[in-house]
This record gives C-alpha cells, structure tokens and sequence, in this order.
C-alpha cells in the first residue's frame, strides 16, 4: 500500500478505539502501524486485509519483535508480502490456507477443461450475454464492497461501519493509481454484480465479489470470475490470484501461494488476558511503550514506560 495512502487512513477522525505505534530500535524507527481496538487487549492493524502487501511499514526483519515490544494481541493478515510469516518467539499462532493462481499469457480454458469446469463456464457465459459490463464505473468499487459487507456482515457496529469506509477509501485511491480495477455487470443500466480487484506486483489479486441474489440462476458469480481472467489478459498481467478459503477456487485455479493469519501475543498479555484484575500492575512493570495522546511510542532496544490511560 502506497504510504500516502497509508498516511491518509491514519489521519481518519478518531473513533476513540483507535492508535498509532511507532517502533524503534536503537533510536531508528522500524515500524509504523495504525491499531484498531477489538476487545480489551486484542487490537488489528487498520486496514488488516483490506488490500495485498504488508499490513503496515515495517523493517521485515523487526516485524516480530516491534510487534512484541507493543505488549498487546495483535492479528495480521499475511498476504502477498513478499516473506515468511513470522516465527518465533512471541507469535501464538499461525493459520495457513492455500491460494489459487492460475497463469495469464496461456490457455485458461486448458486448466478448466481438465477441472471439467469449461462447460460450466461456457453454460455462464451464454446465460450472461444479455448483460452488459464496465471496468471502473465510477461508484462501483463502493457499491461492490458495501453490498458484500450487508451480505456476509450485516449493519455491524460503528467500529465495523468504520472499517467499512476505510476498505472503500483504499480501493477507490488505488483505482485512481490504477491498482485496482472493478469490473461491473449491468440488466438494462441497473448495477446487478462485480468484483473488486488489486494490480499488485504484475498480478491482477481477487478482493471481493457480489451480485444480486435473484442472479443466482444466471451464473452471475461465475461469469464475474471469467470475466476478471478477461480483463487481466487484456493488461498484460502475468496471473490472476484468486486468493483462498473456498474449495471452488480449486476449478478455476491451481494451488500456487499461501496466505497466513498471524497472532503475535507476548506471554505476559496471554498471562495478563488470563488474570485481568492484575492489568494495571503487569502494565506499569513491563509494558514497553509509551502513550503520548493518541500516539505509542515504543523502542524494543530500551525498557519503556507505560503511561496515560489504561487499555
């Protein structure tokens, strides 16, 4: 993610259950990450999934411990970074899946005849050819993303609203950068289904997907798929990423990556999680970083302090 487009998400207004930390080590800072606050001591990084690459600046040799040194449950997406996820000391878990990524200078339909999914496909396609399509229609990236949100989320809180607008701001930044491509499917001029979708390194990366519900018998959602496997050829893009966890991506894609959920959790919050009415005392003991208004500050090569208002 561009670091202006970063920079933009951390000045969103605060809703109260938000921070930034700053690592250093040795006095050089190594990591910059926006936190959102989940529970009492389980705080994700602001715009954890909402696009590929690292979730946030980081030195990715200090990844694991400037993300110990904050002393709080973090998750994080690990997605198309570029590096191992991290291991070690400090990390509670690691939760893998594969991902589907099929080649796009080639035959697509060579891979789909073998998974038998062609004629499915071509069943789509004809089903679908009344309809009409748009790349980058202005609103759709918005509208995609909001109808998947009320499909797979509902109204959710302010905190998820707020995450909502966040995802919706980075697509629409990209888009304008000409990272991110949303293809459209119109019935007579009304916006029916889409996807949203990243360039990222070459590669053109599955985001979200939505069509209306009385579509289902058209095919609508596989020929959505079909479609960004269009689009990606025609750009040049070397592959279309379709990401994981969903067995259907195995008739459109060979398994090709992994993509990780990571939990970095020092022993004393596990500890502190397990004995909450001993928070304040453990905090003021060993907690390395330091609160200054709305801002962490942490050097893992020094002992910090803790101050300010209690997380």
């Amino acid at each position: 993610m561009p670091h202006s487009l970063y920079r933009q998400l951390l000045k969103r207004p605060d809703d109260g259950r938000r921070r930034i930390a700053l690592v250093r080590h040795r006095g050089v800072p190594v990591m910059l990450a926006g936190l959102r606050q989940r529970s009492r001591y389980v705080w994700e990084p602001i715009a954890n999934w909402h696009a590929p690459g690292p979730a946030f600046p980081v030195e990715p040799k200090h990844v694991c411990p400037a993300l110990r040194s904050i002393s709080l449950e973090i998750p994080i997406a690990w997605w198309r970074t570029g590096m191992e996820p991290p291991s070690g000391r400090g990390v509670r878990s690691v939760e893998t899946s594969p991902t589907y990524r099929l080649r796009l200078d080639g035959d697509p339909e060579k891979f789909w005849r073998e998974t038998g999914y062609l004629r499915t496909i071509r069943n789509m396609r004809n089903r679908c050819k009344g309809f009409t399509v748009a790349i980058n229609h202005p609103g759709a990236a918005a509208w995609t993303i909001r109808q998947w949100s009320q499909k797979w989320g509902g109204d959710g809180d302010e905190a998820s609203r707020v995450e909502l607008d966040e995802r919706i701001e980075v697509a629409e930044d990209l888009e304008k950068r000409g990272k991110h491509i949303s293809i459209s499917v119109f019935d007579n001029g009304q916006l029916v289904g889409g996807s949203s979708n990243f360039v990222h390194e070459g590669d053109l990366v599955a985001g979200v997907i939505y069509h209306e519900p009385q579509y289902r018998a058209n095919g609508l959602g596989v020929r959505i798929i079909d479609l960004a496997f269009e689009v990606g050829a025609a750009r040049a893009l070397k592959t279309f990423d379709l990401g994981g966890k969903a067995d259907y991506k195995k008739k459109w894609a060979p398994e090709d990556g992994t993509r990780s959920r990571v939990v970095v959790a020092p022993l004393r919050v596990q500890y502190m999680r397990k004995v909450a009415s001993t928070v304040r005392a453990l905090a003021g003991r060993s907690c390395t970083w330091m609160l200054i208004s709305a801002m962490h500050i942490a050097d893992y090569g020094a002992i910090g302090r803790f101050a300010g208002t209690p997380l």
